[in-house]
């Protein structure tokens, strides 16, 4: 018995353009893996605007260098830590696409269109990275929510 499949077709390395539901969290890294390990461990005790203004705090720190935290009850303490933990653990490790794809320049992308993958691949490389495949860094843009 053989399956049939579908024809496939040939990929183009073209421009991508941003999607309209990419928003600040997705740039900031809301959908990373170990951050919706949080999300999902505090998601029953904390409301979920808190958690997301508590998200943005901690990446705005870590990236903007900015020192302003807005906890509002005590006991959420623990949760902006584990934020801080899983976003340095997303920002620190310059081997995984996500990094790369979560702390380009902002000028990558012009007329709201990321560069074609493979140009992207070859900036992360210049740039001291690894080389990653351009349907790598598609997967993860994709499952980041930043395109």
């Amino acid at each position: 018995m053989s399956r049939k499949r579908k024809p496939t077709q040939a990929r183009v390395n073209r421009r991508v353009r941003l999607s309209a539901k990419r928003t600040i969290l997705a740039e900031y890294g809301w959908h990373a893996t170990p951050i919706q390990h949080v999300v999902k461990r505090w998601r029953g005790r904390v409301r979920e605007d808190l958690l997301q203004g508590y998200f943005f705090d901690v990446a705005f720190a870590l990236r903007d260098r900015s020192h302003e935290f807005n906890v509002v009850e005590r006991s959420h303490w623990p949760a902006v830590f584990e934020f801080g933990l899983a976003l340095d653990k997303v920002l620190c490790d310059r081997e995984r696409p996500a990094y790369w794809l979560l702390t380009l320049p902002v000028n990558v992308a012009t007329n709201s269109e990321l560069e074609p993958w493979g140009e992207l691949s070859a900036r992360i490389v210049r740039y001291g990275g690894p080389n990653f495949t351009p349907d790598t860094l598609r997967k993860t843009a994709e499952r980041l929510k930043i395109t």
